[in-house]
């Protein structure tokens, strides 16, 4: 496991540059953050059997990886609404794809280990048919950003309606857990996202301001952050909702501030960060694969063994769907060009 936290942290350091006055948040910026937060991601959700003390400690503060998944999500479709012509047009046609199609293959992998399981026939077929909650809960705010956009007019009215829902919806799934589809906290990254897009360039100056001593204080901030949840986290709605949220926020503004200086991206967290959504719904499916050897062989993996051994199948697997997805899409553009070039036409 002490293999695994080199890696890490060769991952983040690599080939890091000191940039002055950079602007962040760029498509390398986001890709790169997404690509080191997918592997802690990952490691959170290893099995119980195969859990150790440096995994669970770095797993505890995972949930900020999903957090700016939702954020760069939403950061995203702001972007690309002011910078892309007939951007809800197409909405559609461009989004769902990129989700739908790589779910579709993991749900084949995923039927495939039932088959294997000796599961029942309507387990088997209706699991062709699953989206996981974690997309679900990201097809309704695109739903809701989709719907705002159409109908409102004032862009203030709608970044307020969008962040409102957003919170609402947080605060109801932690009052309400049975009516949810979980990550109360980390969805609230969806209404970072629009808030940081609308505050952006005043953000980039306020951030070389006096730069050092924000980190310092960003960093220490966090760590007196992160140890109190640790302490209080089994404490309802206090240590697992509120103290989590501003740890969280703490934990991105050190992040964010960290970028205002250093070129973050190299060749390994951009290559993660493009499999990254893959990566994240297929990790389940490997890690009941590697149960289901380990009981049908009477192997017990070690925890190390089984926590590399899972990462490079996910990497590997990921990487297949998406270069299959990438190559889908390319022939859908086409089907669209197509489309347009014979309505214009007629």
């Amino acid at each position: 496991m002490i293999i695994l936290l080199f890696i890490l942290i060769f991952i983040v350091t690599y080939d890091l540059k000191c940039e002055k006055d950079r602007k962040i948040f760029s498509i390398e910026d986001t890709t790169a953050i997404k690509g080191i937060f997918c592997i802690i991601v990952v490691l959170v959700h290893i099995p119980t059997l195969y859990q150790n003390k440096i995994q669970d400690m770095i797993g505890s503060f995972a949930y900020i990886g999903v957090t700016i998944f939702f954020m760069t999500s939403s950061y995203g479709l702001k972007y690309g609404i002011h910078h892309k012509k007939d951007y809800l047009k197409n909405f559609w046609f461009t989004r769902l794809p990129k989700l739908l199609i790589p779910q579709f293959f993991v749900n084949l992998l995923n039927m495939f280990i039932k088959i294997i399981n000796h599961e029942s026939y309507k387990s088997v077929l209706l699991s062709i048919f699953g989206i996981s909650d974690w997309v679900k809960l990201l097809l309704l705010f695109y739903i809701l950003f989709y719907v705002v956009n159409i109908i409102v007019k004032n862009s203030k009215w709608k970044d307020f309606l969008l962040i409102t829902f957003v919170i609402f919806y947080s605060l109801l799934g932690k009052m309400f857990p049975n009516i949810s589809m979980h990550w109360e906290v980390e969805s609230l990254g969806f209404a970072y996202g629009i808030l940081l897009y609308n505050f952006l360039s005043i953000y980039n100056k306020w951030i070389n301001h006096q730069y050092f001593s924000k980190c310092v204080f960003f960093c220490f901030s966090s760590l007196i952050l992160g140890l109190l949840y640790l302490k209080v986290k089994p404490v309802f709605f206090v240590g697992d909702y509120f103290v989590k949220i501003i740890l969280g926020i703490f934990l991105l503004l050190f992040l964010l501030q960290i970028m205002g200086r250093y070129k973050i991206g190299n060749k390994v967290s951009l290559f993660l960060g493009s499999i990254s959504y893959e990566s994240y719904l297929i990790h389940h499916v490997v890690f009941k694969y590697l149960e289901f050897l380990g009981d049908r062989f009477h192997f017990h993996f070690n925890s190390g063994m089984f926590i590399i051994l899972s990462l490079f199948i996910i990497l590997c697997i990921s990487f297949l769907i998406h270069k299959i997805t990438n190559h889908l899409l390319t022939i859908l553009k086409r089907f669209e060009f197509k489309c347009e070039k014979l309505a214009k036409a007629e």
